[in-house]
């Protein structure tokens, strides 16, 4: 959280060119103009900055109380120059809520003990590998190498956090917001399609405690929970893709809506974020709305690029694997723990990455 913060202090500083006059005229009306607004991936947001500080002082929306022409000029510079989300505190309120849901995820499935610290308690249990791994798709690792080797654990913490948005209704009680028009039939025991209700799934159970594992985080949960475990894969859902041309800014933070759950569900998995296209769209895509969350949680800043992500593998090249085989270290340490290894075991591709560019578009 306490990044988060910061991002938005950044974000702002940048917004107000480090000033003080300008922070002084900033007001709420501008503000909540900005709120979640993403001018470098929606063309919408663009031409609303352009046109309402390309207006008289007087006129516009956005910082009325700066009337010198130069300064509006440059904080329009700033405002488009961004590569997010602009943040708020009310965003950033929407989505500690789905960040909650996470982390009693964590807390509920994978720790033994309920710390302050969500973060850190899951570092504590987790056990440095000789190899690094990185999910690619549903239970397929490959191996990565990451010039900041300190940082690994939290490489590793992020991966199964992204696991855990991909199935949350399946793992806790929490669903995604119900599409307009998708509202429960009164009498009818059976919702709609487009609605998806929140319920532990114990396929879906086994596959976060594997991934988990995988990862290299030991809780006596985790083992426990995979002790003579059977292999049950959940069902495996089919792409969707939303047919539409983004997410407007009330579809921007919290709790992502059915349709956007929907389509990320498949397609939440580090390499993608890093693959993902900033537009151009009259709205910034689903994914860029999850990558942003990521960012603005775990380190991304605009301007600052010595941020804790630093860790995060990009490929020097297309991608071109090597070896493929299945992962016999991880199946012959489960059993020495005595945990049942599943029958799909990870599949692994050996990759070399630098990270030497930040985590973003």
């Amino acid at each position: 959280m306490t990044c988060c913060l910061k991002h938005i202090y950044t974000t702002w500083n940048a917004i107000t060119l480090g000033q003080a006059d300008i922070r002084e005229a900033l007001d709420v009306q501008t503000v909540e103009n900005l709120h979640l607004r993403a001018p470098i991936a929606s063309i919408i947001d663009r031409h609303y900055i352009n046109q309402q500080m390309d207006r008289p002082p007087s006129q516009s929306g956005l910082f009325p109380g700066v009337e010198d022409r130069e300064k509006r000029s440059s904080i329009k510079r700033a405002l488009l120059g961004l590569e997010g989300l602009i943040p708020t505190i009310k965003a950033f309120h929407e989505n500690c809520i789905y960040l909650r849901t996470g982390a009693n995820i964590i807390h509920n499935l994978l720790l033994d003990e309920k710390p302050k610290s969500t973060y850190e308690a899951m570092c504590d249990h987790w056990t440095a590998a000789e190899t690094t791994l990185e999910e690619f798709r549903e239970g397929a690792f490959r191996e990565v190498t990451l010039e900041r080797p300190d940082l690994a654990a939290r490489f590793c913490f992020i991966q199964v956090l992204l696991a855990i948005f991909r199935q949350f209704p399946n793992l806790s009680n929490d669903s995604p917001r119900k599409e307009p028009g998708s509202r429960k039939r009164k009498r009818d025991s059976n919702p709609p399609v487009e609605f998806i209700s929140g319920s532990v799934n114990p396929a879906y159970r086994n596959k976060l405690l594997w991934c988990a594992h995988s990862l290299g985080f030991k809780t006596r949960k985790i083992t426990n929970g995979l002790r003579n475990v059977e292999d049950q894969p959940g069902e495996v859902s089919e792409p969707f893709i939303l047919a539409n041309d983004g997410e407007i800014i009330k579809r921007r933070s919290g709790t992502p809506f059915t349709n956007a759950y929907k389509e990320f569900r498949t397609q939440l998995f580090l390499p993608n974020l890093h693959q993902v296209q900033v537009g151009p769209g009259l709205d910034p895509s689903v994914m860029f709305v999850q990558r942003d969350l990521l960012n603005a949680f775990f380190g991304w800043a605009p301007g600052g690029r010595d941020f804790a992500l630093s860790a995060l593998p990009i490929p020097l090249s297309d991608p071109v694997p090597s070896l493929r085989y299945v992962l016999p270290h991880l199946a012959s340490s489960s059993r020495a723990n005595g945990v049942a290894s599943p029958e799909h075991a990870a599949l692994v591709e050996r990759q070399t990455w630098s990270t030497n560019q930040p985590f973003s578009a």
